[in-house]
């Protein structure tokens, strides 16, 4: 189990070609992966564990869709090393300066508003660029249609307003809340699509000192 013993396994794993000072996990969220950061010397890496995936290898989706987004100019971070049968995979680290954080230690508006363009610009580079150099990745073939982002809806209806505000809805209110979505779901399957982030947010973007 690597989850509680990921540290041992992750500096043998890495000692093979660099000397170990530290390694520490990192917060998650509500992803499967597990992260660390490994101290080698005077830089920092992170290692990212996964299920392993020996019959994958590079061709794992997060890899594949890694060099795709690399080709294309978006930034994300560098791979440099696999470990398929453990399921590690040793990762640039881009530091600890989310987005959200970066916001709330500004107070000019002048740089505020640079974060946000610099986000917009990389989110616009990210679905005209990828998109436009669309190959025959899975991701090309999954497509928010109705199914899905009703299936998106409904778990929002189940795990936001049910169990975190234990809000109890009616049949009759579940339908109208349900339709009117429906409609909204409809509307936005029609629209042209591009090759998207569905977790694109203030959490998930890194602001380094050479980008941000």
């Amino acid at each position: 189990n690597l989850v509680g013993a990921g540290e041992d396994d992750i500096t043998r794993w890495v000692a093979r070609a660099k000397t170990i000072q530290s390694v520490v996990r990192l917060p998650g969220d509500a992803s499967t992966r597990v992260y660390y950061r490994v101290t080698s010397g005077k830089k920092t890496y992170i290692v990212m564990k996964t299920d392993p995936f020996p019959e994958l290898g590079a061709n794992l989706p997060f890899l594949v869709v890694q060099e795709h987004l690399s080709e294309c100019g978006v930034d994300v971070p560098e791979v440099y090393d696999l470990d398929p049968l453990r399921g590690l995979c040793l990762l640039e680290d881009l530091g600890d300066v989310t987005l959200l954080r970066r916001l709330q230690d500004i107070s000019s508006s002048e740089v505020e508003r640079h974060l946000y363009e610099r986000v917009i610009d990389a989110l616009v580079h990210l679905q005209f660029h990828a998109t436009k150099a669309g190959t025959d990745l899975e991701a090309f073939k999954l497509r928010f249609d109705v199914d899905k982002l009703m299936w998106e809806v409904n778990f929002t209806i189940e795990h936001f307003y049910q169990t975190y505000l234990k809000r109890t809805l009616s049949p009759e209110d579940m339908n109208v809340l349900k339709s009117g979505f429906g409609e909204i779901c409809e509307l936005l399957a029609a629209q042209p699509t591009v090759l998207t982030h569905r977790d694109f947010h203030s959490r998930n973007v890194i602001v380094t000192p050479k980008k941000g």
